[in-house]
């Protein structure tokens, strides 16, 4: 706990889950006891429903008050993932992940091709380099779809709140289902026939996934 150490700003910590032996790299500013849980909104769901699976261990104390020598910190522990570990969409179908971790960036910023910390910029919007690599990372549309607009009730409708089921029943509430797709090569189109059918995704590496209006 923070008053044993009470110099201490912040620190790196490290989750692990013991029924999947999955591991989870985050960092805080505050208390060990504050009730923060991580930053991941399918590790802190997995927690919230089977939490005795789960240890969470103090890997690095930081005691610079300043949020970026704890970022850094942060980075120099995700640094030592490889790519291959992450929960992306193709390590996730090769059952080579081993982190809950989807990048390697503190705090935001892709997962491949990025060995500096991003601190400041963030929660500011996409940079140029963010689009770039959103778009190799995007699903090419057929030809019959080009050019073809969605209707405004169609963006409504899948902008608004869902909710993600995993197969084994974990729930993760959704904000705006087309980013929620688009980081995990998920066809935006293949998620909704999945909800208006009420049939899980049958292929790929979220085979299995379901979805529901939150």
């Amino acid at each position: 706990m923070l008053n044993q150490y009470p110099d201490a700003y912040g620190f790196v910590y490290l989750w692990y889950d013991r029924k999947r032996s999955l591991y989870y790299i985050g960092s805080h500013v505050g208390n060990p006891s504050d009730r923060y849980v991580s930053s991941s909104k399918w590790l802190n769901a997995a927690i919230r429903k089977r939490s005795a699976d789960f240890r969470r261990r103090i890997i690095e104390w930081v005691y610079e008050a300043d949020i970026k020598a704890v970022r850094r910190a942060e980075q120099r522990w995700l640094n030592m993932i490889r790519d291959e570990e992450l929960s992306i969409s193709e390590n996730v179908a090769a059952g080579r992940n081993r982190y809950y971790n989807m990048k390697k960036v503190a705090h935001g910023g892709s997962h491949k091709g990025h060995t500096k910390t991003r601190v400041g910029s963030w929660n500011k919007g996409l940079r140029k380099e963010d689009n770039d690599s959103l778009a190799r990372a995007a699903p090419k549309q057929s030809a019959a779809m080009k050019g073809r607009k969605l209707s405004e009730a169609h963006r409504q409708n899948l902008s608004q709140k869902w909710i993600a089921i995993s197969p084994d029943g974990v729930r993760v509430e959704v904000h705006g289902l087309p980013s929620f797709c688009a980081e995990r090569n998920i066809k935006k189109g293949t998620a909704y026939t999945a909800y208006r059918t009420n049939r899980p995704i049958a292929r790929g590496a979220y085979a299995g996934w379901r979805f529901e209006r939150g």
